[in-house]
């Protein structure tokens, strides 16, 4: 069981720019759309288009860091010669996309729930692409076969990889890729209620530790100075959140 971490008002004493969207959330979509274009064509046993999916690869991995670069130049407070690589209007247009809806339209439309299950299954060590792309392939009836021999190069039970899938386990994360946009959430739920609030995050050991398991929000304030459709205007204005 994990310790709790306390938290009052979120921000209050922050710089604005601490609640800017980093690097590595805007570019997760790109690196997601890029994996998906090789597995799906390799569960369906259909050719793979190498050169957008490579391509697409390429520029997540030249954006990401946990700086707040790319929504700078973006909006115009960083020029051309501030940044390491400058976005073509084709991937100008994608990040204005991710950060408008938090996600792609094509990740969304063109890949069933089980593909973009594939790619959560990417998070598990000693699975490569092509067998991740047989679970797409024999959902929903996923083999014994599979998960023997998935199990032995993971090191994680069948039941494990599939609750993984599923999207019923994640983890671990690395603490820097969930508080600062966590805080932001906070921070906006905050601004909604036009209060301060005081937070206690359950089973979160501290700020620095890799995050294993799920954790719990509790609000420790007047319950009176909140209520659900402040969070739910406060997740509809951070895009890289769901309710």
């Amino acid at each position: 069981m994990g310790h709790a971490v306390m938290t009052d008002n979120p921000g209050a004493n922050w710089p604005a720019s601490y609640f800017i969207p980093r690097d590595f959330e805007i570019v997760q979509p790109l690196y997601d759309l890029a994996f998906l274009l090789q597995v799906v064509p390799l569960a369906e046993n259909t050719e793979v288009s190498k050169y957008r999916s490579l391509s697409l690869g390429k520029v997540a991995h030249s954006l990401d860091s946990y700086s707040t670069g790319i929504f700078q130049w973006l909006n115009g407070e960083l020029a051309d010669q501030d940044v390491d690589y400058i976005p073509t209007p084709r991937i100008k247009n994608y990040i204005s996309t991710i950060l408008e809806n938090g996600t792609l339209d094509e990740l969304s439309s063109s890949f069933s729930e089980s593909a973009r299950g594939c790619s959560r299954l990417r998070s598990i060590r000693g699975l490569g692409k092509k067998m991740i792309a047989e679970f797409l392939s024999e959902h929903p009836n996923i083999s014994e076969k599979l998960l023997i021999k998935t199990s032995r190069r993971s090191g994680l039970t069948g039941d494990q990889i599939l609750a993984v899938f599923a999207g019923e386990i994640y983890g671990p994360w690395q603490s820097a890729h969930v508080i600062p946009p966590l805080m932001r959430l906070l921070h906006a739920v905050e601004n909604e209620c036009k209060h301060p609030l005081r937070y206690r995050i359950s089973d979160l050991n501290d700020e620095v530790s890799p995050i294993e398991a799920p954790f719990q929000i509790f609000l420790m304030s007047d319950i009176s100075q909140i209520d659900y459709r402040a969070v739910t205007r406060a997740i509809s204005d951070t895009p890289f959140f769901s309710l």
